[in-house]
């Protein structure tokens, strides 16, 4: 194996093959683990084929009793494990393990645990979160926008994500039901919050942009749904004010077709960014002065996760917002779905 040219993915499960084909389209070596072995079989034999057509014999299998006693220099460790399992993970290779960076899959963690045990670490600017849209393209075109002040005072930013859970099942054949699944558990990871927490991701990050370092006041309405014995977050509508600006949040679970749009209306204009998987399309949408701007952006799930982990191995250059994504800013997104949870009116 190369040095300095290696991934260590933690998880045989659908993400880990997402960032396994990822690191290989960039030249990596793989080695790939999960605390259940049988788990190997079928990420060789249906889940990665199943995704890329076939089998890549370079990513190699390591028992997971084995990984902790490697002396090798990881470029990047990848933590794609349950959520409940994130932070545990992250603490062990944090202490066990050499790398230049790790990678925490979304969400952070679940809403409800201890976050102290990260205030050592905060501060690593080795550690990040998987919101791998805060580095798309289109999205960094909002930010600027933003930056630019080019619509104005903004009076409203508002983030829909509609997405039914039944299509995120669609994508994970091998799963018999969604009770099968952490998904259909709040307290385990699942629910829209947890799920989808890369919209609240974004909406925290465009506070950010506007008003940085502004305590929020979260008003919050979540409706949950109970599957035999567990119950998870469907539906949830957050949102809060800083000065005259209004900031909303809406998830639905059970929602089709998906709608994932963001809206910003300022006081010269506004933006309309939507993503449409169907047309493999990020679209924004700017009208300024009665002026209409349209521009679309390619995208490709696969190229989500290539282009966060060639952001993350790239020390050269730095990409702009790549600190959005930092192990501190991840947990506020935490801290925002949290308060959603303990404010909820319902």
């Amino acid at each position: 194996m190369i040095k300095n040219k290696i991934v260590l993915i933690f998880g045989c499960g659908s993400i880990g093959a997402h960032h396994a084909n990822a690191s290989r389209r960039l030249g990596y070596e793989v080695l790939i683990t999960d605390t259940n072995k049988k788990q190997f079989i079928f990420f060789k034999n249906k889940l990665y084929p199943g995704r890329y057509k076939q089998w890549d014999r370079k990513i190699k299998f390591i028992n997971y009793e084995e990984v902790y006693k490697l002396q090798i220099n990881f470029n990047l460790i990848i933590v794609g494990t349950s959520p409940i399992n994130h932070i545990p993970v992250l603490l062990k290779c944090y202490k066990k393990l050499n790398f230049n960076k790790i990678l925490v899959e979304k969400p952070l963690c679940i809403y409800n645990q201890d976050h102290n045990v990260l205030k050592k670490i905060l501060n690593d600017k080795r550690v990040y979160c998987g919101f791998n849209h805060t580095l798309s393209e289109s999205v960094n075109f909002i930010f600027k926008t933003l930056k630019r002040k080019q619509l104005g005072r903004i009076k409203s930013v508002k983030i829909t994500w509609k997405e039914d859970f039944e299509n995120v099942m669609k994508a994970h054949p091998w799963v018999k039901s969604l009770s099968n699944s952490y998904l259909s558990n709040t307290e385990a990871g699942g629910g829209g919050l947890h799920e989808y927490s890369h919209a609240a991701h974004l909406l925290m990050n465009i506070k950010e942009i506007l008003f940085r370092k502004s305590q929020i006041n979260i008003d919050s309405k979540i409706v949950f749904k109970k599957i035999k014995k567990t119950y998870y977050d469907y539906i949830s509508n957050l949102a809060f004010k800083i000065k005259d600006c209004s900031f909303e949040l809406k998830i639905n679970t059970l929602a089709n077709p998906d709608i994932k749009e963001i809206l910003l209306v300022g006081d010269n204009g506004s933006l309309l960014w939507s993503r449409v998987m169907s047309n493999a399309t990020e679209k924004v949408k700017i009208c300024i002065d009665k002026r209409l701007i349209t521009k679309s952006f390619k995208v490709a799930r696969p190229d989500d996760f290539t282009n966060q982990i060639k952001v993350l191995n790239t020390f050269r250059t730095k990409h702009e917002y790549l600190y959005m994504n930092n192990l501190k800013n991840s947990l506020k997104t935490i801290n925002f779905i949290k308060q959603g949870f303990i404010n909820n009116n319902v």
